[in-house]
This record gives structure tokens, C-alpha cells and sequence, in this order.
């Protein structure tokens, strides 16, 4: 519904994280909570005729506050009682408003006006494949930008301590459990993660900023930007932080999204014009300098000349072309340094079993597309259902992962396996982030709009 509150499923691991906290109230507590509310309305539908309004309060009373919080817990059971209306005549409305969790957030809907008056587009770019040479993807005009106008919000995550980002040589250790976990080897700097070429900072200051925007982070630098960056003037963005020493904006009052910048148009922006800004002086230095080492080292043949493919790349070309079977790939096969996979669950009735032949399925519940349902498979045979859609029968690999494990890997047959099941990813350490000697580097906020004042406490980011 138009100007309702978005919310995902944030997954398995999620709820079970969350279980350190035992009061909050997760997905399944609300859908649970739901289910209750329904045989409520029924039970009391069933005996309104027989039931005196007094008695129907009395009955309501007792099955939410006595039986839903002792099956709840003291914690959560306060927590899912305050959520529901005081009249049992009301409770329609809860399930109206499409649960127990839109009814009980009371500013989860915003009515079209506000959002015009309070909003910021969120659309008015798109990713695309960019008009610079090797850049990967850019940003996009959705539609026409007038000069001055908003191109996107940024809403920004601040980090006051750029050795956020510093790399180290990594060991692995196993817990009392036999889980694998990984800890610092050593103190020397290695390298920057690659997150740091997407954040924004200043070279006189150690904080550093994260856009939490949707496609801001797909635009590009140019040294004749059609766009630049502005703090916004949104409500939202507080610029009391400007103010607050790096050290003080972890402190429990400053964990939350409180500042924003905009990018805003230089000058009109046709629909589909490539949107650019300035990364800065400093970006600029720093990538010429990585460029020239770069390509000496292409002519000197460290680096191959024609970058390999990825599983990106091919991830994009096999949108809708169909992936080869076994046979064709003794003749074709994919570039070593992909595999394929695919996302395999059988039907809920059948029991996977070696040398059998199973049927694809999706749960009733949740989503095939989650990271435990993906596996090493190979296309057997592929085909086409009546509507043109490509099916493939698969054998699926379940495990072992590890080379060092000794445990026997099983093999299964699957059929009517959808096109969209596959992916291909990157073999270990073969990603572009693998890469050595990368570049990496913040984009710069201009240095007439950063703040004087404690961020710029002259520390190397």
C-alpha cells in the first residue's frame, strides 16, 4: 500500500542472533501472535450469541494477558500484550492492518502528503553498465534532473576510525567446539578492505563515512562532473555531530544514522545521462599513481592484458542463455576460475538418497535462495517446459567443502531444475578483491563543505 513501511525477512540467523535479546519480538513471535488473534476473532464469533459483553471481556482478558504471556515468557509475553488493542471488537482491525506487527508500529504508514512534504526520492537513479571504459557499473538519471535539484539522498553511517578498514595477515585457530575462526597474525598493514573505495572522507581527518544510500554508491568520479556533494538540509540530518570529537561518536546516544549529504545536479540531467562527481584532489593523485604502476606492470607481463572473466560477468551473460551440460563443456568449458552452482531443495516428501532421482522443489515457508541450499552442481540434461521455460536435471554435490575433510562427498539427480537456480561464483581467492597491490581509496567530501572544528584531527585515513 502506498506510503506503508517496507520490512524484509532478514533471515534464520537473524532471529537466532536477536535471541540474546529476550524481550524483542522476532518475524515468527509476530506471525505466532497473528495465528492467535485469528482463532480469538473465530472463538468469539462462534459464541458471540452466547456471551455477555462483560463475559467477552473477561474471556479476552484472560486468554491474552494469562495464556498468551505464559506461553510467551515474562519478557516477550509483556512485550506482545502491549501490542494488541484493550477491546476485543478491535482485534479485526489488527489483522486488517495486516498483522500484529504493521498495527503495532504506529508511524509504519505515511500518508501520500507527508511523504511529499517529508520525503527524498529514493528513484531518480538507476545502476547501469557506465560509459567509462573498465569501470563496471555507474548511475544513472531515471529521469530528467533539473539544475540544482536532488539527485539522491545519502544517508551516512559514521566511522570516527579510518584503521577500521587496515588488513593484517590472518591464522586460523579452532574453538573448544571444533569451529574455525581467524584472529590477527600479525601487526604490519597489508592492505585496505574494499569497501574503503566507497566511503567518503577527508585527508585531514581519521573519521570516515559510509553511504547507506541505494544507488549512490554506483556513481562515478569525473573531472567534469554533472553533480557534486552537499549536506543535506533534511530534518534527519543533525548537524550537532559536526561538533562532537571523533572518540565521541560511538558513545550509545550517537549509534544511529544522524547525518545525511545530498548529490545535487550542476546543470540539467537528461533521462539516462550518466551521473558523475568529483572524487577530489586526493583521489585523483592516488589513482593516476595506481594507474602508471598498474600498467607498467601489464607491459612487463605481471598482468595479463585482457582482464578475465568473472562471476559477474558471467552471471550477466547467462541472464537467459542456457548453461551447458556436461557434455558440452568438454568441448566449451567455463573459464577455470568459476564454478557453477545451484540452489537445490527436493520436494518436503522426499527423502534425498543417493543414485535416486528427485524433483526440485521451493519451501512453503521462506526461500530455496538462502546460502545453506547452495551447492557444486553439474547440468546433466536441459530441456524446455510447454511455456519456453528451461528446465535442467542436475547432479547436485552435497559436501564436503573443505579439501582437508575426510568425510565422502554425496551426489544426487535432480530434475526440473529452474534456470534461475543456478549461479555462478568466483573460486576461492581468485575475486578481483584477491587482487595484489589494488587500488584503494575514500572519495573525498569537498573541503569547502567539511567541518572545522574536531574531525579534522589531522590523522592519516
Amino acid at each position: 500500500v502506498p506510503g506503508s513501511e517496507i520490512f524484509l525477512d532478514y533471515g534464520g540467523n537473524y532471529e537466532e542472533d536477536k535471541k540474546d535479546f529476550e524481550g524483542d519480538l522476532t518475524k515468527s513471535d509476530y506471525e505466532k501472535i497473528d495465528l492467535v488473534i485469528k482463532r480469538i476473532i473465530n472463538f468469539m464469533d462462534k459464541y458471540k450469541e452466547e456471551m455477555t459483553p462483560e463475559a467477552k471481556q473477561d474471556i479476552y482478558s484472560f486468554l491474552v494477558k494469562d495464556v498468551l504471556k505464559a506461553a510467551a515468557g515474562p519478557e516477550k509475553g509483556a512485550n506482545a500484550v502491549a501490542l494488541l488493542p484493550q477491546d476485543p471488537d478491535e482485534l479485526p482491525d489488527v489483522i486488517a492492518a495486516g498483522g500484529s506487527l504493521p498495527y503495532s508500529k504506529e508511524d509504519g504508514f505515511r500518508t501520500l502528503d507527508w511523504l511529499e512534504e517529508n520525503g527524498l526520492c529514493m528513484d531518480l537513479i538507476h545502476p547501469g553498465k557506465s560509459t567509462i571504459p573498465h569501470a563496471g557499473q555507474g548511475a544513472f538519471a531515471t529521469r530528467p534532473i533539473s539544475k540544482g535539484s536532488l539527485v539522491s539522498p545519502i544517508p551516512l553511517v559514521h566511522l570516527p576510525d579510518s584503521s577500521i578498514y587496515d588488513m593484517h595477515e590472518l591464522e586460523s585457530d579452532e574453538d573448544p567446539d571444533g569451529d574455525l575462526f581467524y584472529y590477527r597474525a600479525s601487526e604490519p598493514i597489508i592492505g585496505k578492505q574494499l569497501i574503503y573505495n566507497y566511503v567518503l572522507g577527508h585527508p585531514e581527518s581519521s573519521v570516515t563515512f559510509l553511504p547507506a544510500g541505494s544507488a549512490s554508491t554506483y556513481i562515478n568520479h569525473s573531472p567534469e562532473p554533472n553533480a557534486k556533494l552537499v549536506w543535506s538540509e533534511h530534518p534527519n540530518h543533525d548537524s550537532d555531530f559536526f561538533s562532537t570529537p571523533p572518540e565521541e561518536l560511538l558513545e550509545e546516544h550517537r549509534i544511529h544514522i544522524g547525518l545525511m549529504m545530498e548529490v545535487v545536479a550542476l546543470k540539467d540531467i537528461a533521462k539516462d545521462e550518466e551521473v558523475f562527481i568529483d572524487y577530489g584532489p586526493e583521489w585523483t593523485k592516488a589513482w593516476e599513481e595506481h594507474a602508471a604502476k598498474w600498467n607498467k606492470k601489464v607491459e612487463d607481463g605481471d598482468i595479463p592484458p585482457v582482464w578475465p572473466l568473472r562471476a559477474l560477468n558471467l552471471n550477466e551473460q547467462y541472464r537467459e542463455k542456457p548453461f551447458k551440460t556436461l557434455e558440452e563443456l568438454e568441448d566449451d568449458p567455463y573459464p577455470e576460475n568459476v564454478q557453477l552452482k545451484c540452489y537445490a531443495v527436493v520436494a518436503d516428501d522426499e527423502d534425498p538418497a543417493e543414485g535416486q532421482l528427485h524433483q526440485w522443489s521451493e519451501p512453503d515457508k521462506g526461500t530455496v535462495y538462502d546460502g545453506e541450499n547452495l551447492f557444486d552442481c553439474t547440468v546433466l540434461e536441459r530441456g524446455k517446459d510447454d511455456y519456453d521455460n528451461i528446465w535442467y536435471k542436475v547432479e547436485w554435490q552435497d559436501g564436503p567443502f573443505d579439501e582437508d575433510d575426510d568425510e565422502e562427498s554425496t551426489e544426487y539427480i535432480v530434475d526440473n531444475v529452474p534456470h534461475r537456480a543456478f549461479l555462478f561464483t568466483d573460486k576461492l581467492g581468485t575475486s578481483d578483491m584477491h587482487v595484489k597491490d589494488p587500488f584503494r581509496h575514500y572519495i573525498g567530501i569537498p573541503d569547502e563543505i567539511f567541518p572545522q572544528g574536531p574531525w579534522r584531527n589531522n590523522a592519516a585515513s
